[in-house]
């Protein structure tokens, strides 16, 4: 169970739109939930007393509800309903398509249904009372409405479909535990959990997409709300399942597939794909919380080259700041940085720091100067800033959401650019906060969310995403020819469009390896092809042939990067002793070996949504014998990995 209580909020509101702040009380006041839903306590749409076509649109009046059925292209339909008489704006942060040329449908009131066909999906809509039934064009059904189908309560947004015996689910992004999401529940709100285990949910990222196969053939649906969101795969009852949240609209795209992979490609053309990486990003890394001081750095550089073991990348952690302040640089620990990092380029190293949100209260500090006087910081009800604690101490944290702000962070890069730093590792951004409620920003925090003021209810998880689209677009700004490399912890559907990302702080146990691999595989058929875990397990140390297990693993993943946590033993490749040494050393080789094939892959997932790593069900949906299995997989078209 998972329960938010907020404390009295709408003090001395004067400084707000008060049409937002009208908004956010509706939404805000009160607020409880729980992954539990009782149904009784819901209103679901009623009777249709009309509807119209204009273009691809059509809308259905039933009382006070309003639902648009749109239809986006042959096997691509959305559908959005609202209980309140008025819509909200439609904009979304993942969606990046939305201009579709029309396609050819047809619309027919045939007795009690609607039909809404085209060449690969006819949609039945019930209209006493409304309910929708999807089906392919030969007329067999892929998706229904249960008996409730569409519901409200207050401002909660429901949606029940029918689970039929032999129906399996996957996606949903980062989920630990089980591969098949089949009789388990899931919620989205992005938390920062350090040494979660198999049932901790949530984890950092809320990707609200996912498929249904039944008998080798898929749908899938995108439920783009990013409020607190709960999934119900049928743990409830076996006959039906369900999604909604505790806020906005319920707004959903159904994808008529028939194949998991043309599912994906639709998917990732709606909501964008990750772009080209650059190849050194590829290739084998090293992190720690910390390399530091600068005589250290060097010293694993020139491990790695006298040991000929291959690396690309070393990264530096918290510890290469002033005072853990973003976009400065410790007298003591880096005097000279640009003088290291272009030491080590010559060595063949690129240098990845990390960023955190969270800029320190100082009055001497320029990033919080800057930021202070554009008015580009995140702010209570009030007026007052929202002061949270992280690494720096008192933070004041930038308002992503506000185009201004993603511009005035992307321009602090240019200090840490200059200096040779080639990629950036976001962090904390989800946002992790030592000391606020439930650990993160209040909720009533206001964001400037496109002009509408909403509050950090609905903005949570996508502050993540939204702070890498400001990174990405910031390098590009400062170095228009080159391809940006940026990792995040945190982040929401399309957010592969900016980042790489890696599962979190994982622990140096067995089952943890074997979660690195079915998450991995969960987020590779979400849409995000580039991803990776910390190899070895960020918490606690592992043994050598775990880690050497686990880098073995790391060869087939997209990102391949070993990290761990200060205080832990060393675990760099070498760090096992001889025997373990020369095992690692041949593992990193294999990568490089293969790493043509790789950049191969992920060429084609930038161009086609289809990711390097591909479970077997995404592969072969119609083999039974893959329902549950996340023990092999392939890499590209042509590879089996069979850990």
């Amino acid at each position: 169970m998972k329960e938010i209580r907020i404390r009295d909020l709408f003090k001395n509101t004067h400084t707000v739109n008060q049409k937002a702040l009208s908004m956010m009380k509706k939404i805000l006041v009160c607020m409880t939930f729980t992954v539990t839903v009782a149904v009784g306590q819901w209103q679901s749409v009623g009777n249709v007393r009309s509807f119209s076509v204009t273009g691809n649109r059509i809308e259905f009046l039933t009382g006070k509800d309003i639902v648009q059925i749109t239809v986006l292209a042959e096997d691509l339909i959305k559908v959005r309903a609202t209980g309140a008489g008025t819509s909200e704006n439609d904009h979304s942060v993942a969606v990046v398509k939305t201009n579709w040329p029309v396609p050819t449908f047809r619309v027919d009131s045939v007795g009690p249904d609607i039909s809404i066909r085209t060449s690969h999906v006819n949609l039945l809509v019930k209209k006493n009372p409304f309910r929708l039934t999807f089906e392919d064009s030969a007329g067999n059904i892929l998706n229904q409405d249960d008996k409730d189908g569409m519901a409200w309560n207050g401002n909660e947004v429901r949606v029940w479909k029918k689970k039929p015996e032999g129906e399996f689910y996957y996606g949903l992004g980062e989920k630990a535990g089980s591969f098949n999401r089949s009789s388990k529940t899931y919620t989205m709100w992005n938390s920062d959990i350090p040494a979660y285990k198999a049932d901790t949910d949530p984890l950092y990222q809320s990707v609200p997409f996912f498929y249904g196969i039944k008998n080798g053939r898929a749908y899938g649906i995108f439920f783009d709300n990013t409020y607190w969101a709960s999934f119900d795969f049928g743990k409830e009852s076996g006959q039906r399942y369900s999604f909604g949240a505790q806020g906005g609209e319920i707004n959903y795209y159904f994808f008529a597939g028939p194949t998991p992979a043309k599912i994906l490609s639709r998917y990732t053309e709606l909501v964008g794909r990750m772009p080209l990486p650059p190849r050194w990003s590829l290739g084998y890394q090293q992190c720690r919380w910390s390399y530091y001081p600068e005589s250290r750095v060097r010293a694993l550089a020139s491990t790695f080259r006298r040991k000929k073991i291959p690396c690309d990348v070393i990264y530096l952690d918290i510890d290469y700041m002033e005072g853990y302040r973003i976009f400065t640089w410790s007298s003591k620990n880096f005097p000279d940085p640009k003088k290291m990092i272009s030491d080590l380029a010559k060595d063949g190293f690129k240098i990845v720091v990390i960023v955190d949100p969270g800029i320190k209260v100082d009055s001497l500090y320029p990033a919080y100067q800057s930021g202070l006087s554009h008015d580009l910081f995140l702010k209570y009800p009030d007026g007052k800033p929202f002061i949270g604690t992280v690494w720096p101490g008192e933070c004041v944290f930038p308002d992503f959401s506000n185009p201004a702000a993603r511009i005035w962070w992307g321009n602090n890069f240019k200090v840490l650019a200059d200096a040779g730093v080639r990629g950036f590792w976001n962090d904390m951004n989800e946002p992790s906060v030592f000391n606020g409620p439930d650990k993160t920003v209040a909720l009533d925090v206001v964001h400037y969310d496109n002009g509408l003021y909403t509050s950090h209810a609905k903005n949570h998880n996508t502050y993540g995403m939204l702070m890498t689209q400001g990174t990405y677009e910031g390098l590009r700004a400062i170095r228009p020819n080159e391809r940006p490399f940026v990792l995040t912890r945190a982040s929401y559907a399309g957010g592969q469009r900016y980042s790489a990302a890696w599962t979190g702080d994982n622990e140096s146990r067995w089952d943890n390896l074997e979660m690195a691999l079915s998450m991995s595989l969960g987020m590779s058929i979400s849409g995000q092809p580039f991803v990776g875990s910390d190899i070895g397990g960020f918490i606690g140390s592992p043994s050598g042939e775990l880690f050497a297990r686990w880098l073995e693993l790391g060869v087939f993943t997209p990102l391949m990067r070993g990290h761990s946590v200060i205080n832990s033993r060393n675990m760099e490749p070498w760090a096992f002793g001889p025997k373990f040494e020369a095992i690692n050393r041949k593992t990193i080789d294999l990568r490089y070996t293969f790493l043509p094939y790789i950049y191969t892959a992920m060429a084609q997932a930038s161009e086609t949504g289809i990711p390097a790593m591909r479970p077997m069900v995404f592969e072969y949906p119609d083999d039974a014998s893959f329902i549950w299995n996340a023990d092999e997989f392939m890499i590209g078209d042509d590879i089996l990995v069979a850990p």
